[in-house]
């Protein structure tokens, strides 16, 4: 398996090898992030109501920003902007560590630093994802977000281990400047990226004009609105298991913070297994099928983190859940940029972001029902609504079924 994943064509682009290195440094910082801000608004708030308010905050931009940002990744050069993106998020980054290093930090300024790294990061990801496909070419696309989804992976990996570890030991602080440093690698990778990427000069219209073209896209492309439906069901019931992971680590399974660390790191782990074997034989299969089949594996997953009845059975549940997600996301992404033109594919990026965007209703529900009643049936009810997902998608997509291929 390893020999072929890294003597697939795809790989054979260096730019897209840079854009994996990328991705690990830009999700070091995810990954580490949603660890340290979530135990630390648990330790400051005393209940998963709040927690799950941060990562509201953290993915709202989501939905705020989805429509612009896939806009601007159709209207800018794709590299230059990931860069700005990067230094603005270790810019935040360093800003949250220095707060908390005075003492003086509170609640809401953890929110409002959230949010704000929320911001910046819905406009990191259309750009990127449609920068990938600039590399590959439409033909390895599927394999091409698959790759840089591994790099991803990865990265939150690593993040979470370390920052769960350094803020064990050292604080919530240095865990913030940790994080910070690998969004400042990132942006010194990306300088060596020899393809701009973006939009040939001919397509490019006034930025009017590209907010027109996205909506005309979004009302008459019936694949890719029945896409970002079903994508945000998924996104609400699916994603937002996070919320209720800093209860489960600490309470149920009687861990700390670095145990936390370690079911972020089990996320990050499964999610790169997971799109690994998908990459292989990815050119092959019935995405529109192999979607739905993953939205019922999620589900499974979920009914297995709820009844997990100790730390290394909640690892296993973890391992199959983010693999699950990590899919998801792969199989969306490629889904959306293969039913519009070329000239789309960011706007299509900024469509799966509007999906995405939706999943605050999912962590304050999740967030909700763990405060009322309790994390396990927190879980098996959003493992039930991606059940219902699942079958909606079923009953939506015939047309995608039945040809194999998306019209």
């Amino acid at each position: 398996m390893f020999h072929r994943i890294i003597h697939h064509p795809a790989l054979a682009k260096r730019d897209l090898r840079m854009l994996m290195a990328d991705a690990i440094c830009y999700a070091n910082g995810t990954g580490g992030e949603q660890v340290v801000f979530g135990l630390l608004v648990l330790q400051v708030s005393g209940t998963s109501w709040w927690v799950g308010v941060a990562f509201a905050l953290y993915f709202a931009p989501l939905l705020i920003m989805g429509v612009p940002a896939g806009a601007i990744a159709d209207w800018l050069p794709r590299r230059d902007l990931l860069r700005g993106i990067q230094i603005a998020l270790a810019v935040n980054l360093i800003c949250v560590g220095l707060l908390i290093g005075s003492g003086l930090v509170e609640l809401w300024h953890i929110l409002t630093m959230t949010f704000i790294s929320g911001c910046v990061r819905a406009l990191y990801q259309p750009v990127r994802l449609s920068y990938a496909v600039d590399l590959v070419g439409p033909e390895n696309a599927a394999a091409g977000l698959a790759f840089v989804q591994i790099g991803n992976r990865v990265g939150q990996g690593v993040g979470a281990l370390v920052a769960g570890a350094v803020m064990y030991r050292w604080g919530a602080d240095t865990a913030y400047g940790c994080l910070a440093l690998g969004h400042l690698i990132g942006f010194v990778l990306l300088g060596r990226l020899r393809t701009v990427g973006g939009v040939p000069r001919h397509f490019r219209t006034s930025l009017r004009r590209t907010f027109h073209e996205y909506a005309s896209e979004m009302v008459n492309n019936r694949a890719l609105l029945g896409l970002v439906l079903i994508g945000a069901g998924v996104n609400i019931f699916g994603f937002s298991f996070s919320t209720a992971l800093p209860e489960l680590a600490t309470g149920r399974l009687g861990g700390d913070a670095q145990d936390l660390g370690y079911l972020q790191a089990a996320r990050a782990i499964g999610g790169a297994f997971g799109v690994g074997i998908f990459a292989l034989w990815s050119a092959h299969r019935n995405l529109p099928r192999l979607y739905i089949g993953i939205i019922f594996g999620f589900a499974v997953g979920l009914s297995g983190l709820a009844i997990s009845p100790s730390f290394e059975a909640a690892i296993t549940a973890l391992l199959v859940i983010a693999a699950m997600a990590a899919l998801t996301d792969v199989l969306s992404q490629a889904m959306m940029q293969l039913c519009v033109a070329d000239h789309l594919r960011g706007r299509a990026m900024g469509a799966w972001m509007f999906s995405v965007g939706v999943s605050p209703l999912g962590q304050l529900e999740m967030g909700g029902l763990a405060a009322a009643l309790g994390v396990q049936t927190a879980l098996l009810a959003n493992a039930a609504g991606l059940i219902m997902c699942g079958a909606a998608a079923m009953i939506l997509f015939p047309r995608l079924l039945r040809k194999g291929k998306l019209a």
